[in-house]
């Protein structure tokens, strides 16, 4: 995780305009190589679906960038004999971009219905289970596991998104009154995209 910001305040001219400004940058990486993931439910018996909670395995990456800069100008003013009168503008903008990627390992009993399975493979303990001999066709002939991609289509993606706001606000006193109205507009557009890439 990385967060840096760069923060400027200033007072210009004769009539001590304030002007705030930020620029920030922040990152975050995260990868998790090799997630076990595992239940009590056994293992399935199909031959073309894996699944990833029984002794499966799951890596992921993910990758986000986080651009923002603003700035805000603050002019005091004299009305009807106050100078207590304060005149806001802003505007700011903010980038997000991330990118994902997983794949999924899942374990699944070999040969579908092919080979006589040797059910005792499939109650052993997991520190046992999942062990090289237990693999596909074993040395008695009989069916153990088998490790199968259990990743979905669409388990990458890269988003992005852009939030432009805009602002003008007035506080104004008027002898004991004071108000404070302003208005504010905002735009916020984002996109996705998730290829459905096919699966070997």
């Amino acid at each position: 995780i990385y967060n840096g910001q760069l923060i400027g305040e200033h007072q210009a001219g004769s009539k001590k305009t304030k002007i705030n400004w930020l620029v920030a940058y922040s990152k975050v990486n995260r990868e998790i190589p090799n997630q076990m993931i595992s239940t009590t439910s056994g293992l399935p018996s199909g031959g073309t679906a894996a699944q990833g909670a029984n002794g499966g395995m799951i890596s992921t990456n993910s990758e986000e960038n986080i651009k923002t800069g603003k700035i805000d100008l603050a002019q005091p003013y004299r009305f009807l004999n106050s100078d207590q009168n304060l005149i806001k503008i802003g505007a700011g903008y903010q980038d997000r971009e991330r990118d994902f990627f997983s794949r999924q390992l899942g374990f699944i009993r070999y040969g579908g219905n092919t080979y006589e399975r040797d059910e005792s493979v499939y109650t052993l303990p997991e520190d046992q289970r999942f062990l090289s001999q237990y693999l596909g066709l074993m040395a008695n002939g009989k069916a153990g596991v088998a490790v199968q991609d259990a990743t979905v289509p669409n388990s990458e993606y890269q988003a992005s998104s852009a939030t432009t706001h805009a602002y003008v606000m007035n506080d104004q006193r008027i002898k004991k009154l004071r108000m404070i109205y302003g208005l504010r507009m905002e735009r916020f557009n984002q996109k996705l995209t998730a290829p459905q890439r096919g699966l070997d």
